[in-house]
């Protein structure tokens, strides 16, 4: 229950009373199985915008539903913040497993998505349309994918390790000045746009799409021999990324070592 309501089994969104959280939901919005991601859940303006993964199928409207490409599959959803009502549905994902990792929404109502996932292609005509990209992972990829406020696809870049090894999805920020940000870890050598990377083990990276540029323009891998790993990316009211990580033993951030982690 929450506050005297009962959900049902699976995952909910609610809307609470910001003057009186203890009151009952102003409304719910439960979903039949369980479906989850972190910092997958952005409102600005008159949208309520949810990025998530599902395995199987999930019904998140009445009469409507989605059926996953593959294992796992992204799911986008538009919401009246109002009444939670479901105003538009997008799917991205392939034959295999494929899971967001982060959403944010700027100013204007355009969407920016990252995922991670491991099918060889992705779906054509689906939220991506027709701008699917090549990944270059053999096994594994980052994906990161902008619709505009029609949910119309605009561009999508992916990003992995010819050699196979591993690369996950960890937050996405938008800024005023058309700066996008990337939280991922990674291990092995991925290209984020900037040429090849390495890893010292599995490490923490975050970079920055210019969008007029239609590049990254900026990076900074966090790493150390141990495990490292970025768990969100934003950006103040003057511009300025913040990130938040956890890391083993004393990777170097910028020119500051930090430290002294966990055990390894």
């Amino acid at each position: 229950t929450l506050n005297g309501i009962v959900l049902a089994a699976g995952t909910f969104i609610a809307k609470l009373d910001g003057k009186n959280i203890t009151s009952a939901p102003k409304w719910t919005h439960s979903f039949e199985i369980t479906i989850s991601c972190g910092s997958c859940l952005a409102t600005v303006g008159s949208d309520l915008d949810l990025a998530t993964t599902f395995p199987n199928t999930v019904h998140y409207d009445m009469g409507k539903s989605v059926v996953t490409n593959g294992g796992f599959d992204v799911l986008l959803l538009k919401m009246d913040p109002a009444t939670g009502a479901v105003k538009w549905g997008g799917q991205i994902g392939g034959s295999g497993s494929d899971t967001a990792g982060g959403l944010a929404v700027d100013t204007s109502q355009n969407l920016y998505v990252v995922a991670g996932y491991d099918s060889p292609t992705l779906a054509s005509g689906q939220a991506l349309g027709t701008k699917v990209p090549t990944g270059p992972g053999s096994t594994a990829n980052l994906l990161l994918a902008k619709l505009d406020s029609s949910q119309a696809p605009v561009y999508a870049y992916a990003y992995g390790d010819p050699a196979g090894t591993g690369i996950a999805s960890n937050g996405v920020a938008v800024d005023g000045a058309g700066r996008v940000a990337v939280g991922a870890s990674f291990n092995g050598g991925v290209d984020f746009g900037m040429g090849p990377t390495g890893s010292s083990g599995t490490d923490a990276v975050v970079f920055v799409v210019d969008e007029a540029k239609g590049k990254t323009v900026w990076q900074q891998v966090i790493g150390d021999t141990g495990t490292d790993r970025s768990v969100g990316v934003g950006f103040d009211a003057w511009g300025h990324l913040v990130v938040a990580g956890t890391y083993q033993k004393t990777p170097q951030l910028g020119s500051v070592k930090l430290p002294p982690g966990g055990p390894t």
